[in-house]
């Protein structure tokens, strides 16, 4: 029986937003699962996209986030403060989207970016995740977007998205993006092997 429901994200949620996903995000998103702890709620890319009113979280019958769409304008990207040197993890995060940009070339305009999609341990298999991006789709439409743009750090992601009719526009296998010692950057456990960018297009 599912207990929870879909509902539209606010800026006051950052802070229930910011603890769901460092006791259930970073334990198990293939990439970053080794900086949880590392990153302050300040510092978090996806919650300084809540003013845009784009994005959208699960609620469980006492109130609690147990999931989240976290989405951006991609014509309007907000701020972000370039990392740390002293955090090289996210140092070569951030260097691996800048590499993936250029390779793609700035997305068509006019698109939703689904930047962070999460559910907790307990709620999965649900169907929760594809309600989440239903929610984001429908949204985007209503708002005028001409269509949602994810990318997928995890295979589970990416087979969602390619199941929901989404078109790979990019991918990378984590073995050939490299760091200055000519070592991988990244390299998360099975089966996630690749970073691949996925849009639905509208119209």
């Amino acid at each position: 029986m599912v207990n929870w429901t879909v509902i539209r994200a606010t800026e006051n949620d950052a802070e229930a937003i910011y603890r769901h996903l460092t006791e259930s995000f970073f334990l198990d998103e293939p990439l970053t699962m080794d900086a949880r702890g590392r990153m302050s709620m300040e510092d978090m890319f996806a919650l300084k996209a809540l003013p845009q009113n784009l994005s959208f979280i699960a609620v469980d019958n006492t109130g609690k986030i147990v999931g989240t769409a976290l989405n951006y304008d991609n014509d309007n990207e907000p701020e972000c403060d370039d990392p740390s040197e002293d955090d090289p993890f996210f140092q070569e995060l951030f260097r691996m989207f800048e590499y993936a940009e250029k390779a793609t070339g700035k997305s068509e305009p006019g698109l939703m970016s689904l930047h962070l999609l999460s559910v907790d341990k307990s709620h999965r298999r649900q169907g929760m995740a594809r309600k989440l991006v239903e929610a984001t789709e429908d949204h985007a439409r209503n708002s005028g977007f001409t269509g949602v743009k994810v990318e997928c750090t995890s295979k589970y992601t990416a087979d969602l998205v390619s199941s929901m009719n989404y078109e790979k526009i990019y991918g990378l296998f984590y073995k050939d993006f490299l760091n200055d010692k000519g070592e991988p950057s990244f390299n998360p456990p099975p089966p996630h092997t690749e970073f691949q960018i996925f849009v639905k297009r509208f119209r």
